[in-house]
């Protein structure tokens, strides 16, 4: 799945710019912890969100697929008109 790429490399930007902040933020003001723990387990929330619909997705097409590969070769009642 291309999409999973994305997140993979969606999450290394993600640890990036928080470690970036991290560094850069006011020493006499620092940023509270739970703060960083609230932003990475939201970011892991919306990974889970955008993996389970991807699968969701996959199901979706296979069902699709099945049911015309079961269509094939059938034919239906052609009413006279």
């Amino acid at each position: 799945m291309a999409s999973g790429k994305n997140t993979s490399a969606d999450f290394n930007l993600f640890l990036k710019l928080l470690t970036t902040q991290a560094k850069n933020q006011d020493p006499l003001n620092p940023t509270d912890a739970t703060q960083y723990t609230q932003q990475l387990a939201q970011f892991s929330q919306v990974q889970q969100g955008q993996t389970a619909n991807e699968r969701l997705q996959a199901l979706t097409a296979m069902q699709a697929t099945n049911q015309a590969t079961g269509l094939l070769g059938k034919r239906g009642d052609i009413a006279a008109g």
